[in-house]
């Protein structure tokens, strides 16, 4: 059998332990796969998929080292490409991850977004959408009647 990728049938099989893999020849099998341990959905339970946004590739292990030490988690973490721009962050500590994800700004490595999103394990990694991030915007000068919902996603829809 050729290298395969898994298709979008996998997450209607999600919780099962049949998935649907297409081969490189477009051909269509299902395989079996082993049940997952818990210890292993514990573990990917700590995870955090992160894109550095821009087309420029940055380098990985420069990256993972500034996170390292940016983050500074207590337990630890192990850093993977996924590919191109796309990590993922392993954490030893709940509370690690939850630091990571619970700070006032966003993260930047050199001066390029850093989207992160906490993920189960259930995922596929490839098809996870990282398109926010939370940030706040300090207002000045807007009348207190002009103080309403309607202004307020019309001024984030120009940043």
């Amino acid at each position: 059998m050729d290298s395969g990728t898994v298709g979008p049938q996998a997450q209607e099989a999600k919780g099962t332990d049949k998935v649907d893999v297409v081969t490189s020849d477009e051909e269509e099998e299902i395989l079996e796969l082993e049940e997952v341990r818990e210890e292993i959905k514990g573990h990917n339970q700590l995870c955090l998929l992160a894109r550095v946004l821009g087309t420029k590739h940055v380098n990985p292990q420069a990256f993972s080292n500034l996170m390292d030490k940016v983050w500074n988690p207590m337990k630890g973490i192990e850093a993977e490409q996924i590919g191109g721009n796309l990590f993922l962050f392993r954490f030893f500590s709940k509370r690690d991850r939850q630091d990571v994800m619970e700070a006032e700004t966003p993260w930047f490595f050199k001066k390029r977004l850093v989207v992160l999103k906490e993920i189960t394990g259930d995922e596929v990694l490839s098809q996870v959408q990282l398109m926010e991030v939370p940030i706040w915007i300090q207002k000045s000068n807007i009348p207190l009647n002009q103080h309403t919902r309607n202004n307020v996603i019309y001024i984030a829809s120009k940043v």
